[in-house]
């Protein structure tokens, strides 16, 4: 008889301690977006109840010669079990609800987007961007681009409080303006359209070129160079791709069909070297590829033929 009560003694506890994992999990998993990693105390608090369970009448009526550091031992055991589960789960919310926001776009598609300060941007085809969730009214603001945006920035809440766009190679600085960015390749090109931005290189950290409407920035981090020259008369053509079309004006063949990559991820095969001299003026869809490749051999008079799902050949 005692001996089926002695056996029985650590299912009784198994049975107390998975019931309070069971409730643990039902708890953290309702409510997820507010848990938070459980401190030293909490921690305490857990073990404690645990054992005070296991005190409780229902189990003191196994056999009283029972040994205590084992009972204590096996608590401990599973306490450790809640606490790593407990962990676990606030890990998961964390994956689950990154401090980060990233939005990617495809090729050939846009996205507006609204960051926590109410500035908004269009996100080019192929392109990211990505920004903390949680700027706090004093700290200076700052997102991360990859491709192309077209920003149009608040003015901080505070006085003096920046926004900064970061590309791989340079940094655009604004208190309040709009702008556009492109970081691809081997270049990053930067349109003031309006209010004022500074630019500031990963090379010359302190040192900065301010910009005024207007403004047209090349930058090749190989050559370490910052061309500025003036296109208050194609402002249009320079950001034109967030209203849908993409505007050339007098634009080389060699430029329409890197414009034309960077969008739709295609490459082009050139089979008559003599078409690499003209001039093109034109508007290209940014959503529809079949339209922008007749456009092209229209404007081109030339044939454009298929040669894979993403390769084309002009002849």
């Amino acid at each position: 008889m005692n001996s089926d009560k002695n056996n029985s003694l650590p299912q009784n506890i198994r049975n107390i301690i998975y019931s309070r994992i069971d409730k643990s999990i039902d708890k953290n998993l309702e409510n997820i977006e507010n848990l938070e990693k459980p401190t030293g105390q909490q921690t305490d608090k857990i073990f404690a109840s645990i054992l005070s369970e296991i005190h409780q009448p229902e189990i003191s009526k196994g056999d009283k010669q029972a040994s205590k550091s084992n009972i204590i031992h096996l608590a401990r055991k599973y306490a450790a079990a809640v606490i790593l589960l407990l962990v676990s789960v606030y890990a998961v919310s964390l994956w689950l609800q990154p401090n980060e926001t990233y939005i990617k776009t495809n090729y050939a598609e846009n996205k507006k987007i609204i960051l926590p300060d109410g500035s908004k941007v269009i996100l080019n085809a192929n392109s990211s961007l990505t920004f903390s969730n949680d700027w706090e009214e004093n700290d200076d603001r700052k997102v991360w681009l990859d491709g192309e945006g077209y920003f149009s920035v608040e003015k901080g809440i505070k006085k003096g409080q920046k926004f900064e766009v970061i590309t791989k190679d340079i940094s655009v600085v604004v208190l309040g303006t709009i702008f556009n960015v492109n970081s691809r390749k081997d270049k990053v090109e930067i349109f003031l359209e309006e209010g004022k931005i500074s630019l500031v290189t990963k090379e010359e950290k302190i040192k900065t070129k301010d910009l005024k409407p207007g403004d047209f920035v090349r930058y090749v981090p190989n050559s370490k160079e910052i061309n500025i020259s003036q296109k208050t008369d194609k402002i249009q053509n320079v950001s034109s791709w967030k209203d849908g079309a993409i505007l050339f004006s007098e634009a080389s063949l060699s430029d329409v069909l890197k414009k034309l990559n960077e969008i739709y991820g295609v490459e082009f095969e050139i089979g008559n070297e003599d078409i690499l001299n003209k001039k093109i003026s034109a508007g290209i869809p940014v959503e529809q590829l079949d339209v922008a490749i007749k456009m092209l051999s229209d404007v081109l008079d030339v044939e454009i033929e298929l040669l894979s799902q993403s390769k084309y050949k002009l002849n």
